[in-house]
């Protein structure tokens, strides 16, 4: 089963899966037929893989699993660049978040939203803010969002809100215009 999809190529072209299995695959897609794998780790990720983003200008796929660890893999042989093993306190990554080119938000079971550095995955810390709703309930959904303020000319790549999902309906959004 995929649980997970994200656009990660240069030019839009490649898609990432996440499986059931623990896979990480990625795809080239076009109008002239059927997705071509391009490159498959079995077992990426030992549990499921439901967190997909592309980064660092199409060069990266980052996946978060349910075996707690977020991983940087290059976009043509998947090859794997960090890991961040228990990245959420030994508990589940469930969502990811690309906040630019190079720093990416996880939500995770343990109701933490954090940040981290890419292609590193250096931590940069956890969003405080955006800590456990109640009762340590899981983050379910995380998303990088442009909020503007009157009237601008430039919308740029950068986004400077977050907004977390949590499983009890709780949302948050707070204003992350700092760097990583």
């Amino acid at each position: 089963d995929v649980l997970a999809l994200a656009p990660v190529g240069r030019n839009g072209d490649v898609i990432a899966s996440g499986g059931a299995d623990g896979s990480v695959r990625t795809f080239r897609v076009d109008s002239k037929g059927p997705p071509l794998e391009i490159a498959a780790v079995e077992r990426a990720h030992a549990g499921r893989v439901p967190a997909l983003v592309g980064a660092l200008n199409g060069e990266a796929v980052v996946s978060g699993g349910y075996d707690g660890a977020l991983q940087v893999r290059g976009t043509d042989r998947l090859e794997l660049i960090a890991i961040a093993e228990g990245a959420h306190e030994q508990k589940q990554v469930l969502c990811l978040a690309l906040k630019s080119n190079d720093e990416v938000w996880s939500g995770g079971a343990d109701g933490v939203v954090r940040r981290w550095k890419l292609p590193s995955l250096a931590p940069c810390g956890r969003v405080a803010a955006l800590g456990p709703a109640e009762d340590d309930d899981d983050v379910i959904a995380v998303r990088a969002l442009l909020i503007h303020h009157g009237t601008t000319n430039s919308l740029g790549d950068d986004f400077r809100y977050v907004a977390a999902g949590y499983a009890n309906g709780c949302v948050k959004v707070v204003d992350m215009d700092d760097e990583c």
